[in-house]
């Protein structure tokens, strides 16, 4: 093997790495002891094979190693290009096959083989082929392995049977630990290995495959299903993908292909549970679940959980529905709507009356009254301070000379509230009995003697109410005194009249 300088000629675009293990060894934690000509490293010993074998059947024979190309490279004629190889702890270079690797792992240590445009035993190079390895260690103790390929044109070497670089043993591509444990990637040891350069795993660009291995099985199920028909399951072993069987009403293996046999109808087997429709195609029955009232599932058996998304917010109680849920807001502190998620404003509208100042609360308010004249939840009640001599408040009896006219003397708390404080057909009275029972009587409104009226009194700080009291009739009666407010609430004093 010619070996030229060593260089860095990273191939293919960055790659996203897929998570596939392999059991034994963590090789990016050694150095590769070989690097071979045919293909790959080597961490035990040279490899003295150019003839490829089969990496899972031969997976116990102590030769542990990774294999990009596993096949009879020949660089001897100059118009070949040379192996290359590279190990480095350069940050720069770490950080750049970091970004090729994918999600941005912490590396401590690369080692990059690189086969640019290589021919083919024995000396020819009319097919060449440009791929490469790269081995990555990561300061977690993750290790990765990727093969780029670019291009792939011939598959096995004249000693291996080839014939014009086709055929006979092709070439095989994957790792081995050599106690038991290999994965070859999909075409290895045919001649669908040159699609290696035009596919991919887990989604990258074409030609680009990349593990991570780190001491536990290869997930070759991850790919392609390993292999396996669609159809059926796939298991991972020591020795590659293992296929389930082919479902009913196919034929064959899912190794080789599952083939249908007996097309069912919704006639003869429908499958549909709760009230699923059943339709007919191709392969058989399938369900459409859209007119069922709250399934889903192949076969409309599983039941969809609405609330299962938490939509209701802030504490609220999420009851599921057909379809639907409804959100129950009224255990939370102070949400509504759909969702709760709309925050109750208690203040709005302003239900604090008089110049009350309004303060939010959990599903309720406080007003902070203006002032003196008003209190109450929402600062609407007058502060009436009682009956001032000659009057007296209940249930004291005030006993006056019938046609009298007497002074009705009262505060309202902060003062000079004006002249319209009275409600409409106020002061009144009622025939009562002494002891302040009202009759069942309609009310009379009172008369003002005179041109007297309603006045304030600024020095005593008294409203002054002069009540003419009636003379007709009344002597010996009793009459009780409404005095009836604009804000709804009433006061009264009860009368007695004599001669």
């Amino acid at each position: 093997m010619r070996v030229s300088s060593v260089s860095l000629a990273l191939l293919a675009l960055p790659a996203f790495i897929a998570i596939l293990l392999v059991a034994g060894t963590a090789y990016g934690r050694a150095t590769p002891r070989a690097l071979l000509q045919a293909g790959g490293v080597s961490f035990t010993s040279a490899v003295g094979n150019y003839t490829p074998y089969n990496l899972i059947t031969n997976s116990n024979n102590g030769q542990g190693m990774f294999v990009a190309y596993f096949g009879d490279v020949d660089t001897r004629d100059p118009g070949s290009g040379l192996v290359t190889y590279y190990s480095s702890t350069d940050d720069t270079l770490l950080g750049i096959a970091a970004s090729m690797i994918g999600g941005s792992p912490a590396l401590s240590w690369i080692f990059i083989a690189s086969y640019p445009n290589v021919g083919y035993y024995y000396y020819n190079i009319t097919k060449l082929n440009n791929f490469q390895l790269m081995l990555a260690r990561a300061t977690d103790g993750r290790s990765f392995n990727c093969f780029f390929y670019q291009r792939l044109e011939w598959t096995t070497g004249d000693a291996s049977n080839g014939v014009d670089g086709l055929d006979g043993f092709p070439a095989r591509a994957g790792y081995t630990d050599g106690v038991g444990h290999a994965y070859e990637l999909p075409g290895s040891g045919t001649m669908d290995v040159l699609n290696l350069a035009s596919t991919s795993n887990g989604g990258r660009l074409p030609g680009q495959w990349c593990y991570q291995v780190n001491g536990a099985i290869i997930d070759a199920c991850a790919t392609d299903n390993g292999g396996c028909d669609a159809l059926t399951s796939c298991t991972n072993s020591d020795n590659g993908p293992v296929c389930g069987p082919c479902p009913e009403h196919y034929t064959g293996t899912g190794a080789t292909g599952c083939v249908l046999i007996t097309v069912p109808t919704c006639a003869t087997s429908n499958p549909c549970q709760n009230g699923g429709s059943c339709v007919d195609s191709d392969t058989g029955p399938t369900c459409d679940c859209s007119l069922t009232s709250d399934f889903t599932g192949q076969n409309c058996t599983t039941q969809i959980d609405d609330c299962s998304s938490t939509p209701c917010l802030n504490g609220g109680i999420c009851a599921d529905g057909p379809r639907s849920y409804t959100c129950d807001c009224a255990g939370t502190s102070d949400f509504v709507g759909t969702n709760c998620e709309t925050r109750i404003d208690n203040c709005d509208p302003n239900p604090c009356q008089n110049g009350g100042t309004c303060t939010d609360g959990d599903r309720a308010y406080t007003c902070t009254c203006a002032n003196a004249c008003f209190s109450g939840t929402t600062c609407g009640t007058l502060n009436f301070g009682g009956f001032f001599p000659p009057v007296a408040n209940m249930p004291g009896v005030n006993t006056v000379k019938a046609g009298q006219a007497v002074p009705v003397k009262f505060t309202l708390g902060c003062g000079d509230l004006g002249t319209a404080i009275f409600a409409s057909g106020y002061p009144s009275f009622t025939r009562a009995a002494c002891d302040g029972t009202k009759d069942n009587v309609a009310p009379v409104s009172t008369v003002n003697p005179g041109s007297s009226s309603l006045s304030y009194d600024a020095t005593s700080r008294q409203y002054n109410y002069v009540w003419k009291t009636p003379s007709d009739g009344a002597v010996g009666t009793c009459q009780v005194l409404t005095v009836r407010f604009v804000d709804g609430t009433e006061r009264s004093a009860l009368f007695k009249f004599r001669k």
